[in-house]
């Protein structure tokens, strides 16, 4: 998790789960799946939103989605 009062900066590094579902061709509803039941690492900013890193996205689906690629 992140601590209290720190900023996620670089918007290119932190995606929302609907632009990571833009990216893989998905519904938004697929990604939030994905962080709940299939372990896909997340954290919440200090608003209350989701957010993926990037680098945890390509290891998520590398190793359980091997077709899909960003």
């Amino acid at each position: 998790m992140i601590r209290k009062g720190r900023r996620m900066r670089n918007p290119d590094y932190w995606l929302t789960p609907r632009q990571v579902a833009e990216l893989v061709g998905s519904h938004y509803n697929t990604v939030y799946n994905w962080l709940h039941r299939d372990g896909l690492p997340h954290v919440r900013d200090e608003t209350g939103f989701i957010r993926i890193r990037r680098s945890d996205l390509q290891e998520f689906l590398h190793e359980f989605y091997p077709g899909l690629r960003i």
